[in-house]
């Protein structure tokens, strides 16, 4: 079990010769409620922004539910276009970035739901997280890892087998077959 939901260490962002994040370093452990006080450009914000990986950190680490902001965040929570050109998920403004899953979700759980919600039906991979995210604690990397594990098992079909394709990636414009729950 995750001990601390966010890490930082050392974490810095400059603007030129502005420094407007210096070296900070902090645990939050999880559950545990934690404010950020200090006059107006202490860095709160800049800070918050790095950690939801809005703005890149100049050095420094950090990690949010165990995942690390720029390797596995901003590195991997980008989906790739067919053309192989790499794009990457916000959040809306008047939404909240979602980092994935929270106290009891799974993968394992997304994976019944989609077997589920789409039984015996072909759409691709952006369809199905666009008509299933609504309401649910899943961002699309969530999604894609359950897909690429359905997969492995056998329980859909990819228009683009996985050995056709970057390894652990599922384009958005990929099609995806559901088998039919039941069916033998």
């Amino acid at each position: 079990m995750l001990e601390n939901a966010i890490v930082t260490d050392k974490l810095t962002k400059t603007f030129g010769d502005f420094t407007a994040v210096d070296h900070i370093s902090f645990d939050v452990r999880k559950g545990e409620i934690f404010g950020f006080l200090g006059p107006n450009g202490a860095g709160k914000s800049t800070t918050i922004r790095m950690l939801c990986t809005l703005s890149r950190p100049t050095e420094g680490t950090a990690t949010v539910a165990g995942y690390d902001i720029m390797k596995d965040i901003m590195a991997k929570a980008g989906t790739t276009t067919s053309d192989g050109v790499p794009t990457y998920e916000y959040a809306q403004p008047d939404r909240p970035l979602q980092f994935g899953l929270f106290d009891g979700e799974s993968i394992a759980d997304l994976k019944s739901e989609l077997m589920r919600d789409f039984s015996g039906r072909r759409m691709t991979v952006g369809s199905i997280i666009e008509q299933h995210k609504y309401g649910r604690p899943f961002i699309s990397r969530n999604y894609k890892t359950a897909l690429i594990e359905l997969e492995r098992q056998g329980s859909v079909v990819a228009s683009r087998p996985a050995a056709e394709r970057r390894a652990n990636t599922l384009a958005n414009d990929i099609e995806i077959e559901f088998s039919t729950l039941g069916a033998t």
